[in-house]
This record gives C-alpha cells, structure tokens and sequence, in this order.
C-alpha cells in the first residue's frame, strides 16, 4: 500500500457474512481510504472461505472388540491346599 504517513489507515474492514463456501475476496474489492494506493496484485486472495478438515475418528478393529472380555477378570492369590480345605470344614 502506498500514501502519505498520515493516511495510513489503523485497519481495513472487510465483510465476510455473505461469502460461501469457496469464495474469496480479492485485493481489488477492498474499500480504502482516499489517498491509498494498492501496490499488490488486484488478483491476490485477501480471504477465502474453505471446508474445516476433520479427520474421521478411527473406529476399534472388529478383531480387537471381540477380543475383549466381556467383564473385567478377577485376578486371585493361590492358597496352597491345605488352607482351602480348612476353610470348607
């Protein structure tokens, strides 16, 4: 851009509300202020609209859902014999 220290504008608004998915603005329909010359190229995107890539959640293998049990299993201590039969008396 190009003008004179004191026409430097503090921003440039752009209104994005009416663009669809695909379209973009271009440097040639921005509004400037009187006295501001564009030295870019008219044709350069100033802002595009584009899809949000989302990558698809990995669903878990059919072999490894199967392989799971069901329910957690129980993990105990082995008594030698001679307590269990103890008990059982």
């Amino acid at each position: 851009m190009e003008c004179l220290a004191v026409a430097v504008p503090d921003s440039i608004r752009v209104s994005v509300a009416e663009l669809q998915l695909g379209q973009a603005i271009h440097v040639r329909e921005l509004v400037l202020p009187e006295g501001v010359k564009v030295l870019t190229d008219p044709e350069a995107v100033v802002v595009q609209v584009i899809a949000k890539l989302v990558e698809p959640e990995a669903a878990p293998a059919p072999e490894a859902a199967a392989a799971e049990p069901a329910e957690p299993e129980v993990i105990r201590r082995e008594r030698p014999a001679e307590e269990e039969e103890a008990e059982t008396k």
